[in-house]
């Protein structure tokens, strides 16, 4: 089962379901996970495997996966593998839930992976804040670090302590 291109109009989001900021428009093939994951949606929360689910745009549809996390994947109260997710349903992932969309109102542009963009050398990626520490990053090279708060605050201090030594 391959993946095939994605609609051009009506792309799914996922957002928050306690209505906290967090909302991602998605792409073809999204990884969901916690941040050390490098996942493509990252979810800061410990109840959420590094590696939880995928979802994926296949046979016309979209698909979601569990990637054998440790507290399961929902889709509408049942756990799942593998499921074919529709607009409208309530996916959880550890204690984060998510409401599945597709066609939203703002959701017929590019996915969030193609969010702002940096570069660094001879690396380049892209990272799009989504509220909370959350974030959407599409890494190349090994800049990983940038896409994290916690990380940007270590770097900050190692920099402020190298100073007054």
């Amino acid at each position: 089962m391959d993946t095939e291109a994605l609609p051009t109009t009506g792309l799914p989001t996922l957002r928050r379901a306690d209505g906290s900021p967090g909302e991602w428009v998605l792409g073809d093939d999204v990884s969901i996970g916690r941040p050390e994951g490098r996942p493509t949606v990252a979810l800061d929360d410990s109840t959420v495997s590094r590696r939880h689910a995928s979802i994926s745009y296949r046979e016309g549809r979209w698909w979601i996966a569990d990637q054998g996390s440790t507290n399961g994947t929902f889709v509408n109260g049942a756990r799942v593998t593998t499921a074919e997710l529709h607009s409208g349903d309530a996916v959880r992932l550890g204690r984060v839930d998510l409401a599945f969309t597709v066609g939203a109102p703002g959701t017929t542009g590019s996915p969030a992976s193609a969010g702002p963009s940096y570069t660094v050398g001879s690396q380049s990626g892209t990272v799009n804040n989504v509220g909370a520490n959350q974030y959407n990053y599409n890494r190349r090279g090994s800049l990983e670090w940038i896409a994290t708060k916690k990380a940007g605050r270590g770097m900050i201090w190692a920099g402020v302590i190298m100073l007054f030594l």
